[in-house]
């Protein structure tokens, strides 16, 4: 179970650090400021073990000091990933902010910073302080097991998207395909792109290898691959289809292999 608190108006940031970090390839740039905006620490680190057992050793230091540290960072890219895991053990909270909300800080905030990775890193532990420091009545879940889960949530949505964009390109590929080498195909399914077409163009690519089946082991094959919505005698339509397409295409047989190749992909794409 997360825990959700609620900022008090009243409560003593006196004893709090805000670190900001810019993160980058290569290296992370980290500005810890207290509650008056004095740079209490600030430090470029590779992103690689042995920076990251720097920043170790600074965190370990505040808290010998009794002090609280609040981190922050612009959710930007994936060279963030690592650190904000880094981090969640080692610090109250650290929290992903939104680039284009600190770019709207910069403008009206009370410091100025010029566009350097270590003025970027004050910019954000700046803007970290101005989000805590303002009383709200908004639940804020400072627990490690929410921000996992909220990665994770949120890793597994872009997976969605990138999994079926990539589909819907590839069954308009595989449209295009079966148009040049047999057109007529789906003249006998009400539904262009159901299981039982899939099965068919898997294991028949093409208009020669369909026709060459005998018609009632095809219309076996299609009444189950239909569970019985479509009848054994569709084989034989498909097949007169087959034998008399209007297609003839020089490559033929390269089509062929690449409907195969394609509806594998779209089926791999369906269980993901």
């Amino acid at each position: 179970m997360s825990t959700i608190i609620y900022r008090d108006p009243n409560e003593n940031l006196s004893h709090t650090i805000f670190m900001g970090i810019d993160v980058s390839k290569d290296q992370h740039a980290i500005c810890c400021i207290d509650s008056s905006y004095r740079i209490q620490k600030k430090v470029v680190i590779p992103n690689r073990k042995k920076g990251f057992q720097t920043l170790e050793s600074i965190l370990l230091g505040f808290k010998e000091q009794g002090v609280t540290v609040l981190a922050g960072l612009e959710s930007t890219g994936v060279y963030g990933h690592s650190i904000y895991g880094f981090l969640q053990p080692l610090v109250s909270s650290v929290s992903l902010w939104n680039p284009f909300k600190v770019e709207a800080y910069r403008k009206f905030s009370p410091h100025p910073t010029t566009k350097t990775d270590a003025e970027d890193a004050f910019l954000i532990a700046c803007f970290t302080y101005h989000q805590w420091a303002q009383p709200t009545s908004s639940p804020i879940d400072l627990s490690a097991s929410f921000s996992k889960r909220l990665a994770i949530l949120r890793e597994y949505t872009r997976l969605r998207i990138y999994y079926t964009e990539k589909k819907s390109n590839q069954v308009r590929r595989l449209s295009t395909l079966v148009e040049k080498i047999f057109p007529e195909f789906f003249d006998v399914f009400t539904s262009r792109w159901n299981q039982t077409a899939f099965h068919l163009m898997r294991h028949y690519p093409s208009p020669e290898q369909l026709g060459g089946v005998p018609t009632q082991e095809l219309g076996h094959q299609i009444e189950r691959w239909s569970k019985k919505q479509m009848k054994a005698s569709v084989a034989g339509e498909l097949q007169d289809l087959a034998k008399n397409t209007i297609a003839h295409p020089l490559d033929g047989e390269v089509i062929a292999m690449e409907i195969g190749n394609t509806v594998d992909l779209i089926c791999g794409f369906k269980s993901n």
